[in-house]
């Protein structure tokens, strides 16, 4: 009896771990953000990609009820919006924009110190005057950072803010400059909500990629 215990235990750890695998990789799908342009991120199964109807209705909604969760950005603006919702409270928010700086990946790699430095002084400035136009603040500034995801180079600039409402937003943007193919990437999620959204929001900025760009080519 012992030993087919022995065995049975065996089989069920293996199994589980088996599951545990499975359930790792398949809680997430790749999708596209700017098809147009190549951009794709893995993203939680349980979060919803919004039509332009539901932004529309989002925004509406947004606009007469002030939500807590509700992004700093004009949602009709983004050509990819995605939430994730708890009792129905828009609590975890991944959105992209176009973005117009025609500069290369090759000019993102060359930037000094100095230059992220100066970048990263603009990119604050801009953010605390539109959030005090949206009646909203910055509570605190991490930086702006240079960092390499699958490949590619990105600004990486990370806050945290208070809206209106009282409710406080841990926020990453992603600035990506690649030509005619660069955009930005906004990840958002209610604080409160960490141990399930951090690593989740963590988890889908480290997915972007970029069609044509890897480690590979880039070592190349």
């Amino acid at each position: 009896n012992k030993r087919y215990y022995w065995i049975f235990f065996v089989i069920t750890v293996i199994a589980f771990s088996a599951l545990a695998s499975v359930n790792a990789t398949d809680g997430y799908r790749r999708v596209d953000l700017l098809i147009d342009k190549g951009v794709s991120i893995e993203l939680p199964n349980n979060w919803i990609i919004l039509s332009n109807r539901e932004r529309s209705d989002l925004q509406a909604f947004v606009n007469s009820k002030k939500d807590s969760a509700s992004p700093d950005h004009a949602i009709l603006d983004s050509p990819f919006f995605a939430v994730f919702k708890r009792n129905s409270l828009i609590v975890g928010i991944a959105q992209a924009f176009n973005n117009d700086i025609n500069a290369t990946q090759n000019y993102l790699r060359k930037l000094t110190k100095q230059d992220i430095a100066e970048m990263n002084t603009a990119l604050k400035k801009g953010i605390v005057d539109d959030a005090a136009i949206a009646k909203s603040h910055v509570l605190s500034w991490e930086g702006t950072n240079k960092e390499t995801i699958n490949g590619v180079t990105a600004l990486v600039s990370r806050y945290r803010l208070k809206d209106e409402s009282g409710a406080v937003k841990n926020t990453c943007l992603i600035n990506v400059l690649n030509g005619e193919r660069s955009f930005a990437l906004n990840v958002i999620y209610l604080e409160g909500e960490q141990q399930y959204l951090e690593p989740a929001t963590y988890k889908i900025i480290n997915s972007l990629k970029l069609s044509g760009i890897s480690d590979a080519t880039v070592d190349n």
